[in-house]
């Protein structure tokens, strides 16, 4: 059961997947496993989960297609890292970072931090420190004033760098200049990894 709505599926898909619900299985006695979510009187309820997340991970058990290709990946992100289906939770990693468009930079931040996915902190963090605007109050108070405060400390720092050495730079040494002062700013002991 999820929130209100009962769901009828295959239990060993979760069990293959999922170390949380093999676990969860094989600590019953068989007696409850055999009753345990096996009718609409005594579902398995998971707390937490809501309708859209569950249903596209059915979606990925059974059709392994993508409705809204973003939606879907951050959904599936979102239960395969609470209930540890790690192999669903890779994927979906692998294609959110993959998107085209990307993920907006303030909400791959709050994803990052929300589902401990460390390596797309650097991406995000140079894209918003060389994006023409600063960050907006509504923005700022997403991700939260300590990182809110980075990223402003380091557009100071790449203004100051431009102004310092005003020489013409591709994008891509533009894009390499920032990621150096993200790495220095959030990572000054050590790589981002």
């Amino acid at each position: 059961q999820v929130q209100d709505k009962l769901f009828r599926v295959h239990r060993f898909l979760f069990q293959r997947e999922s170390e949380f619900f093999e676990a969860l299985f094989s600590l019953n006695s068989p007696a409850e496993q055999l009753k345990q979510g096996t009718g609409d009187d005594n579902p398995l309820v998971l707390p937490g989960v809501t309708i859209n997340e569950f249903e596209a991970l059915l979606d990925y058990f059974y059709y392994r297609k993508a409705r809204s290709p973003q939606e879907y990946w951050i959904l599936l992100l979102s239960i395969a890292t609470r209930y540890d289906f790690d192999e669903i939770r890779e994927h979906a990693i692998r294609e959110i970072s993959s998107l085209v468009p990307p993920v907006d930079p303030i909400r791959l931040v709050r994803l990052a931090f929300n589902h401990d996915v460390s390596q797309w902190l650097e991406k995000a963090y140079t894209s918003l420190c060389t994006r023409p605007h600063p960050l907006t109050p509504s923005e700022a108070t997403k991700i939260g004033p300590a990182v809110a405060r980075r990223i402003g400390r380091c557009r100071a720092e790449l203004i100051m760098a431009y102004h310092d050495t005003p020489i013409a730079r591709t994008p891509t040494e533009n894009e390499e200049l920032a990621r150096k002062f993200v790495r220095k700013v959030f990572w000054p002991y050590g790589p981002s990894t």
